[in-house]
């Protein structure tokens, strides 16, 4: 699945990608990823379900610099999980299930972006689970509405 020519719906100066569904593995194999981008592996936000179990990383990188990276051990993938990235100027953060599990400050903020993806930007690391809801906002929501989002 890929949809693109909707950069006037995503900001990327502040946003959420929100995703429900679970995977058909716990881990192995390759890493899921659900990705915003210019098509490119510079401007992205992107959620990746890894190859490793139970754990989930949010990706952030603007058009040079280096990416910014959450991680969160200890879910199984399996299970039905809602994840939302959200960015802004200053700050990177993940929450799931309800809570928000980390928070750091975002090295270099994309611009930009207008695909969304059941893959990397590039292509590869595609997507394979059950998709409940794929949704992008373009203001980063408030933490009561990230937390009555993902709950």
């Amino acid at each position: 699945f890929t949809r693109d020519g909707i950069g006037s719906l995503i900001n990327s100066t502040e946003g959420v990608l929100y995703w429900e569904g679970s995977t058909l593995i716990n881990g192995g194999g390759d890493n899921r990823i659900i990705s915003l981008s210019d098509s490119s592996n510079n401007n992205l936000i992107y959620i990746r379900i890894d190859s490793t179990a139970s754990r989930f990383r949010g990706y952030a990188r603007g058009s040079s610099g280096s990416y910014t990276l959450v991680t969160v051990n200890s879910i199984p993938q399996t299970d039905n999980n809602k994840i939302a990235l959200v960015w802004d100027a200053t700050n990177f953060r993940i929450w799931i299930n309800g809570s928000e599990r980390v928070t750091t400050t975002i090295n270099n903020s994309p611009v930009g972006m207008n695909t969304l993806n059941l893959s990397s930007p590039t292509g590869s690391d595609t997507f394979f689970g059950k998709v409940k809801q794929l949704q992008v906002y373009d203001t980063a929501l408030t933490d009561e509405q990230l937390e009555a989002l993902t709950s």
